[in-house]
């Protein structure tokens, strides 16, 4: 299952968009500022906004598996997974959409194609951002 160090590096990649939206809102309140003050107030205040929904925001652990084997191993096996009270398991018939978010020009999600790669789904998103850190892609 999702482990409380993947919670913790979850939790610390939150922190990590925390701290660069504080410096971009910072960047633009100055920006605004010297350009029109009522649109950059504005501006400023949605940003504000965000940043307070992203501060109450917690971690959802999620758990990639190999279901093919789960459901051809008998019941009792190593690859059976084992589920907590409360947790849910939930298949799709079919695989449906790729979410992209982050650090790409649009925050976007895709029908799923199996003959794109990871790469391809971000560049169908306007691709990175001049910010966009490429090590912690997933």
């Amino acid at each position: 299952m999702f482990t409380r160090k993947d919670l913790k590096e979850t939790e610390q990649q939150l922190d990590k968009l925390d701290n660069r939206l504080q410096s971009d809102l910072a960047t633009a309140a100055i920006a605004s500022t010297k350009a029109n003050e009522a649109a950059g107030s504005r501006a400023l205040a949605v940003g504000q906004s965000l940043l307070t929904q992203l501060k109450t925001t917690k971690p959802v652990g999620r758990l990639a598996i190999d279901l093919n084997r789960v459901i051809a191993e008998s019941p009792g096996s190593a690859s059976d997974v084992l589920l907590k009270d409360g947790y849910e398991l939930i298949v799709p018939k079919q695989k449906q959409e790729v979410t992209v978010i982050g650090e790409v020009q649009n925050s976007i999600s895709h029908f799923y194609r199996d003959n794109l790669s990871r790469d391809e789904y971000i560049t169908l998103s306007g691709g990175l951002t001049r910010k966009a850190d490429r090590k912690p892609i997933y």
